[in-house]
């Protein structure tokens, strides 16, 4: 079943199995879609719990995927992994219903043989589907297009652009994806209509002096310079410049000085 969810700018439908995702987008399923949506529908989602010996963790959950059952929804399925002598025993249990191999330990290069039967006393193996949903995702929209499996059935990836307009003191203009520095100010353009103001505002800040293409900040008697260092000053310098180029060291001009 397609539900469809109202959103604010975009209409939003998504197809779940056994409440794990597996399409989504801002329109409806192509023909083509469908049938993958219908492939993901067949397969069994549960939710895995390993307990054993970490290296055997991703080699079970790529035998399980093999068989059509993946990790993510809401049923428990618990495996437990004993290791010795070059063996494994394995305890698997769901809704009730255990199996387990304790009396034929198999040889540490037999677990897939040994985990698939086991697999096979809980689910019927299914097909895996060939193919797999490339989700973008946006400010104004989400997309889905069909990708190749790749383990699993959404793969969620942030839509961008080269180039976004954007609103610099309210006119716009294009800007190139990345990190800006406006006026000694960190931004990152990306996304429209982004709204930038060239005009620098210090919060409680007494009075502004530039220093090169800085900024030193008075705030009550702190004069607080752009590398962070801080000097008490007793009255309102007139202006603060640096003496030394590449120097830890300043000039303040005070009101009285002739």
């Amino acid at each position: 079943m397609i539900l469809h969810i109202p959103s604010i700018s975009f209409g939003l439908y998504k197809v779940e199995n056994d409440g794990v995702l597996i399409y989504i987008s801002d329109s409806s399923p192509t023909a083509d879609q469908q049938k993958i949506v219908e492939q993901w529908k067949n397969v069994h989602f549960i939710d895995l719990r390993y307990d054993g010996p970490e290296k055997y963790m991703y080699q079970i959950e790529r035998i399980l995927n093999s068989c059509g059952v993946f990790n993510g929804g809401k049923e428990p399925f618990f495996i437990k992994v004993y290791e010795g002598f070059g063996h494994i025993a394995i305890w698997m249990w769901k809704d009730g219903k255990s199996w387990d191999n304790f009396l034929s330990p198999v040889a540490e290069t037999d677990i897939d043989v040994a985990v698939k039967d086991g697999v096979r006393n809980f689910f019927s193996c299914k097909p895996v589907p060939e193919k797999s949903f490339l989700v973008y995702l946006s400010e104004s929209s989400i997309t889905s297009q069909v990708i190749d499996f790749n383990g699993s059935p959404l793969t969620f990836k942030r839509e961008e652009k080269e180039f976004y307009e954007v609103l610099v003191d309210d006119e716009a203009t294009s800007m190139k994806t990345g990190f800006h520095k406006i006026n000694s100010h960190l931004v990152y353009i990306g996304k429209e209509k982004q709204k930038i103001s060239t005009v620098l505002f210090f919060e409680n800040a007494n009075m502004v002096y530039p220093v090169e293409n800085e900024f030193a900040v008075l705030r009550g008697s702190i004069l607080t310079f752009p590398d962070g260092k801080k000097v008490t000053v007793e009255t309102e310098p007139v202006y603060v410049y640096r003496f030394c180029f590449n120097s830890d060291f300043f000039t303040i001009r005070k009101s009285q000085d002739t």
